[in-house]
């Protein structure tokens, strides 16, 4: 708690009070941190930062019997891909 001089009747007060109690005059409070759109877009790309990170340093840690899983599905799905789906079947839908 610090002191300070009422803008109006220039009387000691509190920083802590509302308003000065010698003449009623409102003080504002001070902001410490104005939130501005640059704030905002900074904190953004932060985040994104931070979550690209994330999966880059998660997607290094995979074992190599993982990495070997991951392969093995991905063939497995393009193999799928492959299959020829009989004329009839597709004439239903």
């Amino acid at each position: 708690m610090a002191l300070m001089n009422c803008p109006e009747c220039n009387k000691e007060i509190s920083d802590m009070v509302e308003a000065c109690p010698h003449c009623g005059y409102p003080v504002k409070k001070k902001r410490l941190h104005k939130i501005t759109p640059k704030t905002i877009g900074v904190l953004l790309i932060g985040i994104i930062l931070l979550g690209i990170a994330f999966f880059i340093i998660s997607y290094n840690s995979l074992s190599s019997d993982e990495i070997i899983s991951v392969k093995k599905a991905s063939e497995s799905i393009s193999a799928i891909g492959d299959v020829k789906i009989p004329r009839f079947v597709c004439s239903q839908f």
